[in-house]
């Protein structure tokens, strides 16, 4: 992902979904950044968007959350 421009995520996971994931990428010797971004890519490889023209982001009063 070198030279990409990218976005954070953050999720909520139960404890033992949590440790299965880093047991899980332990073992195969990856990040779970890795591993989840794989999995997001896998997921999302036929799904077609259609691009939408450019939004005017001039800063606003509309607090951060809502925009």
């Amino acid at each position: 992902m070198l030279n990409e421009s990218t976005r954070k995520i953050h999720i909520n996971l139960p404890e033992d979904i949590h440790l299965k994931l880093r047991v899980k990428c332990a073992y195969e010797n990856r990040t779970i950044q890795e591993y989840v971004a794989k999995l997001i890519k896998q997921e999302l490889a036929e799904y077609n968007v259609i691009q939408l023209p450019e939004i005017n982001r001039k800063k606003s009063n509309t607090p951060k959350k809502l925009r």
